[in-house]
């Protein structure tokens, strides 16, 4: 796999005083999963510490996500629906893992 990350790709983000700095993506303020916060950190772009908060404040972030996603799901909507059925055919129990919904295909 070519790695085509540049430096320039993150930021530092030095404003959370419960974790300290953390990294995170110029492109949409998302902290990177471990495995390129750790490319940064064996490029020496970044330490151990800020390693280490940004691994935390991602597990934080994405329990709110999810939390959020779980408060606003309405069910699946219809092209959901179309999309299950073209998949594992007519009849079948689908269950959304995240919310714990079930619904069958049509």
């Amino acid at each position: 796999m070519l790695d085509t990350t540049r430096k320039n790709d993150f930021y530092i983000d030095w404003s959370s005083d419960a974790t300290g700095p953390v990294v995170r993506w110029c492109s949409n303020d998302r902290i990177p999963f471990e495995d390129m916060l750790q490319a940064f950190e064996d490029a020496g772009w970044i330490d151990g510490q800020m390693y280490s908060n940004s691994v935390e404040q991602r597990v934080v972030e994405d329990r709110i996500a999810i939390e959020n996603y779980r408060k606003n799901y309405k069910g699946p909507s219809e092209e959901e629906m179309l999309e299950a059925r073209a998949e594992f055919g007519s009849g079948v129990k689908i269950t959304n893992v995240l919310t714990g919904t079930t619904y069958i295909t049509a």
